[in-house]
């Protein structure tokens, strides 16, 4: 069985920014740079999750989610025209879903059920 960091390297898969970067339309809004950018915050949460393990309480993995969150919250308003849209934004909550369902977190429990995401975003 794979290990805790293993299980969440493998939710990468469903990382939806690199798919932005390939769309034709709005090509100033989903550049390769601005879709990296809006990566890293995930990045660095599956990175905080697996540091803290798999036993970690809640409320830790919970600050994970909001940091990584309210990074993305801050670098879409300091776009012109923002970096997500309705799609984008239900593509970042299912992300964040997968996530908290390898940590061992229930989505239904947070966000009046839409999950973790929905704590925090204002997208």
């Amino acid at each position: 069985m794979p290990s805790y960091a293993e299980r969440l390297e493998a939710t990468k898969e469903y990382f939806p920014f690199g798919l932005w970067a390939l769309r034709e339309e709005d090509l100033d809004r989903y550049t390769v740079e601005n879709c990296a950018t809006a990566e890293v915050f995930f990045n660095r949460l599956l990175l905080r999750l697996a540091a803290m393990g798999e036993t970690a309480p809640e409320p830790a993995k919970l600050e994970a989610f909001r940091e990584a969150v309210e990074a993305l919250n801050e670098f879409n308003r300091s776009l012109d025209h923002g970096l997500i849209e309705t799609g984008e934004a239900a593509e970042v909550v299912e992300l964040c879903n997968v996530v908290a369902r390898v940590a061992g977190l229930d989505p239904a429990r947070y966000g009046g059920g839409e999950g973790p995401a929905s704590l925090w975003r204002d997208w």
